[in-house]
């Protein structure tokens, strides 16, 4: 938050960790729930971050920080930033998604929050259908569909 953007954590052991800056930034204030993967089978990477009640992202190159390994590594935008050109996942009630890698599918699946109340009942909220994380051909942009197996 407070204009940082998304933090960066490292470890040698997956037990003790350490702050080492900014991992990326663009200002906007708080960025909630960030997530950050490999588009599979491309160089390019997303980089996801939920701001004011939307999922904003950004599509790069990851460059890790080898040289000085207590430094962050940086994202570096290619096809406009966070809460720039509209690059929202979806455009209605979707917020705090993530997303994992399907070894097995050899693809990102992509599940949202929907903030929704029922009437009569004291939970608030429903997960999306589960969709998958693809490069459209110009290489700027995505594509998302439901995945296959709910069809």
């Amino acid at each position: 938050g407070n204009d940082i953007g998304t933090c960066q954590f490292k470890s040698k052991d997956f037990t003790h960790w350490t702050y080492v800056g900014a991992f990326h930034s663009n200002g906007g204030g708080m960025w909630e729930c960030p997530d950050f993967f490999n588009i599979p089978g491309t160089s390019s990477y997303l980089l996801k971050a939920s701001v004011s009640s939307k999922d904003w992202w950004a599509l790069g190159d990851y460059h890790e920080n080898t040289e000085e390994p207590l430094r962050a590594d940086s994202f570096v935008p290619r096809s406009g930033d966070i809460l720039e050109g509209g690059q929202l996942y979806d455009y209605g009630q979707f917020y705090a998604s993530k997303a994992f890698y399907d070894p097995k599918g050899k693809r990102q699946i992509l599940i949202g929050w929907v903030s929704y109340h029922c009437a009569g009942t004291d939970w608030s909220g429903v997960q999306t259908f589960p969709r998958t994380v693809e490069l459209d051909p110009s290489g700027l942009s995505i594509v998302t569909n439901p995945i296959k197996e709910i069809e």
